[in-house]
């Protein structure tokens, strides 16, 4: 599950950069769904599966530490996804 929101991650930073440094880039649907997918993959499934192994004695604190830095930056994608469709958002 990791590697996969690590990927989905992977591809928001994409768009991201796509719609920073590409000049009239049209990017906002695919900045909204890869940050919200990303938000999905690595906040809410990713996340308390690490938490869960964590407890168990599965993995260690890195591996935690690890699905934590994901957690964050997933919610970065969720916070960012929603300023490109909120009022602040350009038109």
């Amino acid at each position: 599950m990791e590697a996969l929101a690590a990927l989905l991650l992977l591809l928001f930073c994409t768009a991201q950069m796509k719609a920073a440094y590409v000049p009239g880039s049209k990017s906002g649907r695919s900045i909204f769904w890869l940050g919200m997918s990303a938000f999905l993959f690595a906040a809410c499934l990713a996340l308390p599966g690490v938490v869960c192994a964590y407890w168990v004695g599965e993995c260690g604190l890195s591996q935690l530490m690890e699905g934590a830095a994901l957690a964050l930056a997933g919610v970065m994608g969720a916070v960012y996804a929603w300023t490109t469709v909120g009022p602040e958002a350009q038109k």
